[in-house]
Order: C-alpha cells, then structure tokens, then sequence
C-alpha cells in the first residue's frame, strides 16, 4: 500500500466503525447519534438514550414483543431494526442480586435454546448500584440477532435493560449499549 492509500484508508475508518461519546454524540458508520435523557418509571431511572430512538408503536411492539409480559418501556429505531426496553423486575427469593438473576435468566436462555451463542459477561458498579451484563447471539425470522441484558440492583427490585440489533451492527453498536447503561441513575 503505498502512502496515498493508506491515508485514503485512514480518512475513510470512520465509514466503518464507531467513534465518539455519550455527551458528544457518537459517529456510527456516517451517521451522528446524539443523545438526551429520559426518566423512566415514574422518575425512578433516568437513562441516556439515541435521540432518534422512539416509543415502539403500541401495533408493532405486539408483534415484535408477542409475550403479554413484553418490557413497559420499547425505545426503537425503526429503520435500522434496533430497541433499547426496560423493565422493573421484582427478586425472587432466592435471587437478591443482580449476579444471581443475570446467571439465572443465562441459564433459562440456553435451556430456552441451546444455538444461542454466548459473547461475554461482567460486572459493574454504576451510581453506586452493582449491575451484571452478558451478550449474547439469537436468531430472528430473517436474520441472526445481537442482544445485551443487563441488570442493575434497585434495592428491593432489578432494572432490566436489553439492547437489540442485527447481529450485523454489533460491533457499531455493543460499545453504545453498554455506555447508556453506565449512564443510568437511580432518582
């Protein structure tokens, strides 16, 4: 490659990746992303989420989200097939923490369907609350899918965030993911 290619190449990354921040905005393949803040259930969360993203349609959410027990709150941007969804989820007995249930509902998915291919998992402390994430690859009607699950400790109940996307955009996208989950706060 000599020396024009490279900085052709060079110029043209920021085409294929993602690049910026939560409070800037991010840069995911030639598209900007700001982001704003959204209170959630009652004012007790309050996260940082895409602009662009939307409440799903009440008509696509029952199909999308067929469960009765589908999350409250579906933020989706339509056009690129991708939701952000949360839920209160109060501990069973035997799962007080954050650990405990992201390991226990891991557990379910892969009894639920053993092809589901598992990426990575942690844990973290954010606004002084423990949450527990894991990655993970399903499979949707026309296409395999990417999914983030988190879950962060609220006292006496678990925030439960999901990200979702092709599996295409994970890696534009896995970085976003975790970044509006340390952005949550508890109010």
């Amino acid at each position: 490659m000599n020396h024009d290619e490279r900085i052709v190449e060079l110029l043209n990354m920021h085409k294929k990746g993602t690049s910026g921040s939560i409070e800037e905005g991010y840069n995911i393949k030639e598209n900007i992303y700001h982001f704003n803040k959204h209170e959630l259930f009652d004012k007790k969360v309050q996260v940082m989420l895409p602009e662009v993203f939307v409440d799903m349609p009440e008509n696509l959410r029952n199909i999308k989200y067929p469960n009765i027990n589908r999350p409250p709150i579906i933020k989706t941007n339509m056009q690129e097939g991708m939701d952000f969804t949360f839920n209160i989820l109060p501990y069973a007995s035997e799962m007080k923490t954050p650990k405990i249930t992201a390991r226990y509902i891991k557990g379910i998915l892969k009894k639920l369907n053993p092809a589901f291919q598992f990426f990575e998992e942690g844990n973290e402390v954010i606004d002084n609350s423990e949450v527990s994430w894991f990655d993970f690859k399903s499979f949707g009607i026309d296409s395999d899918m990417y999914n983030f699950y988190y879950y962060l400790d609220l006292k006496e109940a678990v925030l439960h965030g999901i990200f979702n996307c092709y599996l295409k955009d994970k890696e534009n996208w896995k970085l976003v993911a975790k970044d509006v989950m340390r952005s949550i706060c508890i109010l």
